[in-house]
C-alpha cells in the first residue's frame, strides 16, 4: 500500500515538472516572438523622415508630373522638369505620425515600381542625366562654341589648301609652256645658227674666188707691164 502510494506520488511530481517545463518553454517563445515583433515595429519606425516627406507629395502629384512630362518634347527637358518639381515642392509635416508602417513601405513600394517602368520604357533619370551636358548649362555652351571654332578652322584649312594645290596647278603649267617655248626657241636658234654657218662659209668660199680673181688679174697686169716695156726697145 506505501509502494502504491509512493509511486503515485511520483507520477504527479513527473507531470508537475512536465507541466512546468511546457509553461516556461511557452513563455520563452512568448517572449522571443515580442522581441522579434518589436525590432521588426522599430527597423519601421526607422525610416527617415527626410525620404519620406516628399513621397506623400509625389504620390499626389504623380498624375499631374504625368501630364506635365506627355508636354514635354525631349527627355532632357522631362527630367530638368521633374527635378525643378520635386525641388520645388514645400516640406509637409511628418507623414509618420499620421500613417502606420504598412502603408509607408506599400507606397515606398509604388513609387519604386513606379520609377523602375519609367527607366524601362527609355526615359533618362535625373542621377543618369547629371552625367550629361545640358543644353543650358555653360560648359556645354563652352563645349559647342569650341567645336564650331576648331570645324571653321578645318573648313579655312582645307580652303586654304585647296586653293594653294590650284595655284601650284596654274604655276605648273606656266613652267611647262615656258620650257616649250625654250625648247622651241633654242631649236629656232640652232636653225639660225646653222643658216650663219652656211652662209659664214659662202662669204669665205666667195673671198677665196675674189682672192683668186685678183691674183689672176695681178699676174695679167705685170705681164702688160712687161709687154710695155718691151715695145719702147
Amino acid at each position: 500500500m506505501c509502494f502504491h502510494i509512493f509511486c503515485q506520488q511520483d507520477q504527479e511530481a513527473n507531470q508537475t515538472g512536465r507541466d512546468q517545463e511546457a509553461s516556461t518553454m511557452s513563455q520563452k517563445k512568448k517572449a522571443k516572438t515580442g522581441k522579434a515583433q518589436s525590432a521588426d515595429k522599430q527597423s519601421k519606425m526607422d525610416i527617415s523622415p527626410q525620404m519620406l516627406s516628399p513621397i506623400p507629395r509625389y504620390v499626389e502629384k504623380d498624375d499631374e508630373d504625368k501630364q506635365k512630362a506627355a508636354k514635354v518634347s525631349t527627355p532632357e527637358q522631362t527630367c530638368v522638369s521633374k527635378r525643378r518639381l520635386n525641388l520645388s515642392l514645400p516640406h509637409e509635416g511628418d507623414p509618420a505620425e499620421t500613417e502606420t508602417p504598412t502603408h509607408k513601405r506599400a507606397r515606398l513600394y509604388e513609387v519604386h515600381v513606379e520609377i523602375e517602368k519609367t527607366a524601362a520604357e527609355g526615359e533618362p533619370s535625373c542621377r543618369t542625366h547629371k552625367s550629361r551636358l545640358e543644353p543650358g548649362d555653360p560648359q556645354a555652351c563652352y563645349v559647342t562654341h569650341q567645336l564650331a571654332k576648331v570645324k571653321q578652322s578645318l573648313i579655312d584649312t582645307i580652303t586654304s589648301v585647296r586653293q594653294f594645290g590650284s595655284e601650284l596647278e596654274t604655276k605648273e603649267q606656266s613652267i611647262v609652256d615656258t620650257l616649250t617655248s625654250v625648247r622651241q626657241f633654242r631649236s629656232e636658234l640652232e636653225t639660225k645658227e646653222q643658216s650663219i654657218v652656211d652662209t659664214l662659209a659662202s662669204v669665205r668660199q666667195f673671198q677665196a674666188e675674189i682672192k683668186k680673181k685678183e691674183d689672176n688679174l695681178k699676174a695679167s697686169l705685170q705681164e702688160v707691164d712687161v709687154l710695155g716695156i718691151r715695145s719702147r726697145y
